[in-house]
């Protein structure tokens, strides 16, 4: 009787093992697939605001350009002062949208648990 008792307890313990190595397998995988959809999501949403960014820029640079042809009249040194303050307001318009993607979740290290270099527990 002895015996079988020994045998039932080993089959109970191989099939607990298997079970438990099943399901840490499906876990994985499904972490697996979670992880690269959110990445694609991430990276859509970035690219739909860099595409906006853009378009404000545009938008932004056509109409100092237009206002600055019907208003002015140029001397080389009005020109130069509107070159310097349209290169700086597209330089500050990049900074706001850099600033905006750190608010948005910080570094792509830090989303993905990174800390000095070293992927992070979660």
């Amino acid at each position: 009787m002895q015996k079988q008792q020994a045998a039932t307890r080993i089959q109970s313990q191989f099939r607990s093992y298997y079970a438990q190595k099943r399901y840490k397998r499906s876990r994985d995988a499904a972490l697996l697939i979670q992880h690269h959809y959110r990445a694609y999501k991430e990276h859509e949403q970035f690219k739909r605001s860099r595409n906006a960014a853009v378009i404000i820029q545009q938008k932004f640079r056509s109409d100092v350009t237009q206002f600055s042809l019907c208003c002015y009249s140029f001397t080389p040194a009005t020109e130069r002062m509107h070159s310097k303050v349209i290169m700086m307001l597209s330089h500050h318009m990049q900074g706001v949208w850099v600033g905006a993607d750190r608010k948005m979740g910080g570094s792509r290290g830090e989303r993905e648990g990174r800390v000095g270099g070293r992927e992070g527990r979660r």
